[in-house]
């Protein structure tokens, strides 16, 4: 083991964890990309990292076991504990819920520092380095810093997946298992990570984004991308028109349907998707899931 790492940040005496540095709580994502040229330059190339989701998700969740992180969003008295111990000039359940926010901040730039470092390990040593699923550079540096985010992220991912192949008993392309997946997708994201009602939708749109820009159309069809993305939309409809929440700040509770309930209404919409030709056709699709041709190039004005 270490020395004890002491730290003073935001008010909060914060014992860092093990091979955390003080100056970790400080880096920026400049800093970041400046260390990645300097360490590992061939992490990145053309736009693709040499790492996927599923490897830094499971990195992700070996940090928080290993390094012994608390659940933030249900803190039980183990968690409780652990936060105590982390922040000592806190003394109870109360402190701890009024400097929440800064104790999430804090742990999550720790994550970020720690992820940041087996990511590059872990992928230094594979010898098959880029793969067609590995994340993009965008995925990847969005992640990084939304280190709490990136278990539900992956289990929305997985399920959207686990979900149409139950569906449709096939992962579809351009057609309407590839609309309901897409949709789906957008809405378990929302379902499965953290935050109010509106940080959930905002984060699966900001996550889904990345995705597209990281993964542009194939040559043979322009129309991909806007398909994507306006199923993406219509998914983050539903999230806000099937979502209450009540409450305020940290306190408040979300009421979000069953994963039955949310598929069985994405697959009704799927099976009535507009079939689309051209990017006006997708736009003016305003409330309807959207497919496309399979195989046929077509013109996108």
């Amino acid at each position: 083991m270490g020395s004890t790492n002491i730290y003073e940040k935001d008010g909060l005496t914060v014992i860092l964890k093990e091979g955390v540095p003080e100056d970790a709580l400080e880096l920026s994502l400049d800093d970041y990309k400046a260390l990645m040229r300097s360490r590992s330059p061939r992490f990145i190339e053309n736009e693709i990292t040499m790492i996927s989701f599923d490897e830094i998700a499971g990195i992700s969740e070996d940090i928080i076991y290993e390094k012994e992180y608390p659940n933030l969003y249900e803190i039980s008295d183990d968690d409780l504990l652990i936060i105590l111990e982390d922040f000592p000039n806190l003394l109870t359940k109360e402190e701890v819920w009024n400097n929440i926010e800064k104790i999430r901040e804090i742990y999550g730039q720790q994550g970020t520092y720690q992820l940041f470092n087996e990511s590059i390990t872990h992928a230094s040593s594979r010898n098959y380095p880029y793969q067609p699923d590995n994340l993009s550079n965008e995925e990847y540096w969005l992640l990084l810093f939304n280190f709490w985010k990136i278990s539900g992220t992956k289990k929305a991912t997985d399920l959207a997946f686990q979900y149409e192949m139950n569906t449709y008993t096939k992962n579809g392309h351009r057609d309407k298992c590839d609309a309901f997946r897409h949709s789906i997708w957008n809405v378990l994201i929302a379902k499965y990570t953290d935050g109010n009602k509106m940080a959930r939708v905002n984060w699966a749109k900001t996550f889904t984004d990345a995705h597209e820009h990281g993964h542009p159309a194939p040559v043979d069809n322009s129309l991909d991308n806007p398909m994507d993305y306006h199923n993406n939309a219509i998914g983050r409809n539903y999230w806000i028109n099937h979502v209450t929440e009540s409450g305020i700040l940290w306190w408040y509770k979300i009421n979000i349907p069953s994963d039955d309930a949310i598929i069985a209404s994405i697959y009704s919409r799927a099976e009535n998707a507009v079939y689309c030709t051209t990017t006006v056709q997708i736009t003016n699709a305003v409330n309807d899931l959207v497919y496309i041709p399979f195989n046929v190039a077509y013109p996108a004005p």
